[in-house]
């Protein structure tokens, strides 16, 4: 890891997400680092991002949800609309929805 060319030392953990109490990421934590560096992280050789089935999981999550219906199917739809992950995500936030479940919903949008 990197922080603007200089190699520097890192708290890594594997960390289970909220959003998916099944899968797993990495947490990578780095101590005073001005906000406008460029921070480079290595994943090594043969690494590759699991992109997995983002409708699969969204629907698991808020299968799970304690929602109402209506409110399930339009959150489902938004997550999976042909729309840049930043649009979603700004559509998801301008919903009011409960802290915990934006966040949740937002981890699986930012993860694929």
């Amino acid at each position: 890891m990197t922080v603007d060319g200089v190699r520097v030392e890192a708290d890594v953990r594997r960390v289970t997400l909220a959003a998916d109490p099944r899968g797993t990421a990495l947490a990578v934590t780095v101590a005073d680092v001005p906000v406008e560096a460029e921070v480079v992280v290595g994943l090594g050789a043969g690494t590759a991002l699991d992109a997995g089935d983002l409708p699969g999981r969204v629907f698991d999550l808020l299968d799970r949800a304690q929602i109402g219906y209506d409110l399930k199917e339009r959150l489902l739809a938004v997550a999976t609309a042909d729309e840049p992950v930043a649009t979603r995500v700004s559509r998801l936030q301008a919903l009011g929805l409960d802290r915990p479940l934006e966040t949740a919903l937002g981890e699986l949008l930012l993860s694929h």
